[in-house]
């Protein structure tokens, strides 16, 4: 049995999940069963100052997202990875050919996507706008549309739906998690946020397995 404990969100409480004879749990309660997954989906995406990680986990009858937003490196993050690692590897032994799909896709995707064009639009406004500027201001308001528009541009063709998805098998999916972990040795992720939490009083924490 292997278990692991993290906050999802900073004013969340800790939500301790298990994974045990091919089922995985949540706070004590069935989440839902291995053999029914179907597909994955690890999304990342950075805003500000704002970091959001999580994975989609699809099965014949429903959609499940885990999710977290601490900080790369800290022991919840850490913790939300070594779960995700311990799911692929269990939906790995009993489908061994289910994908796991990286990047972001779906509402997020064309929100950011619609977003920039927004951004486009009201750039060009500005630019058209600016032969109304009071004088001396012009060349202001023209580079001011100019910037907002090709910003707009470069974030709409970044975003644009059906991009940067990639497809990965579930040993691939497995390296590219061990790589978003800033653990030297993601393995001991449950154990890092252990320590956190009998050292510090706070942290993320997951007991190896038994």
């Amino acid at each position: 049995m292997q278990s692991f404990e993290f906050k999802p969100a900073l004013l969340r409480g800790r939500d301790n999940w298990t994974v045990d004879s091919g089922m995985l749990t949540c706070n004590g309660e069935l989440y839902l069963s291995f053999a029914n997954v179907t597909g994955l989906q690890f999304g990342e995406l950075s805003v500000r100052q704002t970091h959001s990680v999580w994975l989609d986990v699809e099965t014949s009858n429903s959609h499940h997202r885990i999710s977290c937003n601490a900080p790369r490196g800290d022991s919840h993050s850490e913790a939300f990875l070594a779960l995700c690692s311990a799911i692929v590897g269990e939906v790995a032994e009993v489908k061994p050919d289910v994908a796991m799909k990286v990047g972001v896709g779906g509402g997020s995707r064309w929100s950011l996507f619609l977003l920039g064009i927004a951004m486009i639009a009201a750039g060009i406004a500005g630019m058209v706008l600016s032969q109304e500027a009071r004088r001396g201001m012009e060349l202001f308001a023209l580079t001011a549309g100019g910037g907002f528009a090709v910003f707009g541009m470069a974030m709409a063709f970044i975003w644009r739906p059906g991009a940067g998805i990639r497809r990965l098998n579930l040993d691939e999916a497995r390296a590219h998690l061990a790589a978003r972990s800033l653990n030297n040795d993601p393995a001991d992720a449950e154990r890092n946020g252990e320590a956190d939490e009998e050292g510090k009083g706070q942290g993320a924490a997951a007991t190896s397995p038994d």
